[in-house]
């Protein structure tokens, strides 16, 4: 939070923070689904589109499970006022990630 008490956040706090969740989860998780949303496109003001957020974390998840099995799926969950309101189209986005992933 800044002086005013806004919280903000950037690109390399929010990979920062994805990959100390992979490390965590690894050592103490039992292996499942992990469901979390679409994080730090609103509060956390990161202005970046959020199909390219969902794309960061998958791919932050991929790169990790590639390092130590702890999870067979990742769920991101997307409010549906912000697929609306951003224009998601999440069959798009399934689609997206299907071709973007590298493994």
């Amino acid at each position: 939070m800044d002086e005013s008490k806004n919280a903000y956040s950037d690109l390399k706090m929010v990979d920062e923070a994805l990959k100390r969740l992979w490390v965590n989860l690894a050592s103490k998780a039992e292996v499942g689904d992990i469901v979390m949303p679409v994080m730090g496109t609103g509060r956390g003001r990161v202005p970046y589109p959020r199909k390219k957020m969902i794309e960061r974390i998958a791919q932050s998840f991929t790169e990790a499970c590639c390092e130590r099995a702890f999870s067979n799926k990742l769920i991101l969950v997307v409010r549906p006022d912000d697929a609306s309101k951003f224009s998601l189209n999440l069959f798009q986005v399934r689609d997206y990630l299907e071709q973007s992933l590298h493994v």
